[in-house]
């Protein structure tokens, strides 16, 4: 292994306590692999005898729901550090969920079968390892126990709430409260009459609760159709100058087929890289239930409307 790379592999946390000897083992089991994007690394099934370190890229982890179409839940995304397939060390016999891909990545792989050989003879620092797994794996559950509770609580709020005032206010408070980082915000939903977002829910006072279509953030909703996570909204042109990214945000449109209701911002007015790819992915699953409702008062509205218009056009008749 190259020196850069050992200095890499240093960094990892998982082996940040090991000492020299035991890190210069384990860096000749490991197997470097090239990945491009859109490639499936770890499929639901497969075998599981081999841990993954990210060395460079990105990946996602997808729990998958049909094959035919293909179609999944994004469960989260990994970035260069993370590892993956660490559920192998605890005797897991198959993979679970699959691993694709995000960005062109370098991987390294681990045999189980050699990592359990050098725990066995370095005790201590197999100890060290086994603690990061755990905790990692800890925090994984927690993030999932937090969208759980998320997503329970708004299941049981969100029906109950029949004008889009109350729903959006409802919403944006939950997310403020659920997803910890966020400090500053607002939530915006799309004017087909002014062909501008109104600005229904935010944590500052604004002179104009409106956002043109050539903003940046509805620029990207409207071309992306997809969420957005900026680490350091200093160093994006793009967002740098604009009054809510702070100096980190997350963001994610609200879809009902395809067509966009509106969208969900959350930043934090100081900390960069305050926000990762788990909170992305909660205020996303998040805004696909709002989305739901917020047709649904839509479409309500609408019909009360044409039946005015049809009792007026009626009481004109007679």
């Amino acid at each position: 292994m190259r020196k850069e790379d050992f200095k890499k592999l240093r960094s990892i946390p998982i082996f940040a306590n090991i000492n020299e000897k035991a890190l210069v083992s384990l860096s000749k089991v490991l197997k470097e692999e090239r990945w491009g994007e859109g490639e499936r690394v770890i499929r639901t099934g497969d075998s599981a005898d081999s841990i993954y370190l990210l060395k460079e890229g990105e990946v996602e982890v997808r729990k998958v729901l049909s094959r035919q179409p293909e179609k999944y839940k994004l469960l989260t995304i990994l970035e260069e550090g993370d590892i993956f397939g660490e559920m192998a060390v605890f005797g897991e016999e198959y993979r679970s969920a699959d691993v694709v891909v995000r960005k062109d990545s370098i991987l390294w792989k681990m045999d189980y079968s050699e990592l359990f050989h050098i725990l066995n003879n370095d005790p201590h620092n197999g100890i060290e390892i086994l603690k990061v797994i755990l905790t990692i794996l800890t925090a994984r559950i927690r993030a999932l126990n937090n969208e759980l509770v998320t997503l329970y609580e708004l299941s049981k709020l969100i029906p109950s709430l029949n004008d889009t005032e109350t729903l959006t206010k409802a919403v944006f408070d939950q997310v403020l409260s659920s997803i910890e980082p966020a400090k500053s915000g607002l939530l915006a939903i799309w004017n087909t009459f002014n062909e501008e977002f109104d600005i229904y829910q935010s944590t500052e006072e604004l002179k104009d609760p409106h956002l043109k279509q050539n903003d940046p953030i509805s620029t990207w909703m409207f071309e992306t159709r997809s969420p957005i996570l900026i680490k350091e909204s200093e160093l994006d042109f793009r967002f740098s100058k604009t009054f809510y990214a702070g100096a980190s945000f997350i963001a994610s449109p609200m879809l009902h087929e395809d067509r966009l209701l509106g969208f969900i911002l959350l930043s934090h007015p100081t900390r960069k890289n305050a926000f990762n790819y788990n909170h992305m992915i909660l205020l996303s699953t998040v805004c696909t239930q709002v989305a739901a409702r917020l047709n649904d008062i839509e479409r309500k509205k609408e019909e009360i409307l044409k039946q005015r218009l049809d009792q007026g056009r009626l009481t004109v008749n007679i």
